[in-house]
């Protein structure tokens, strides 16, 4: 598992699967303070507030992506060939993976689409997928510098 996943997969452990009050003390909270550092509270406050207020449902599903990952990641599949034919790559090309995630996100993603839920659905694969085959470039990448 990568350093990405292990992170959200403890997240996952230690708030045993409440949303909720893993976005208020990670987001809220949290990023709330960290604001605070940098700048004063009445120059930031509205606007976090009113970002937080529009964006907490793409926020939720995010996180429920990565957390049903977590939750089981052998549920979906593992096949490093089966993600690449999700994405109709022939050969493991960083720069056309890229591409092709962006592409299937902007067609996917929930606030451009009528079926909020199956678009919500489709792009979970398409997260799943692509972190998976990010991974496996990285740990080429790695093998490769460490063998070479």
């Amino acid at each position: 598992m990568e350093i990405f996943q292990a992170m959200f997969h403890k997240l996952y452990e230690n708030y045993k699967g409440d949303l909720d009050g893993f976005i208020k003390n990670w987001f809220v909270e949290y990023s709330y303070g960290k604001l605070r550092i940098y700048f004063k509270e009445d120059v930031f406050r509205d606007d976090f507030e009113l970002f937080y207020r529009k964006r907490i449902n793409t926020i939720k599903a995010y996180i429920k992506a990565y957390w049903s990952y977590c939750s089981n990641p052998y549920k979906k599949p593992s096949s490093i060939k089966e993600a690449m034919l999700f994405f109709d790559l022939e050969t493991l090309d960083e720069k056309e993976l890229k591409k092709r995630y962006r592409s299937m996100v902007k067609m996917y993603h929930p606030d451009t689409n009528p079926d909020k839920k199956l678009a919500n659905e489709r792009l979970k694969e398409i997260n799943h997928n692509y972190q998976m085959l990010v991974a496996y470039i990285t740990k080429l990448k790695k093998e490769a510098f460490y063998d070479g």
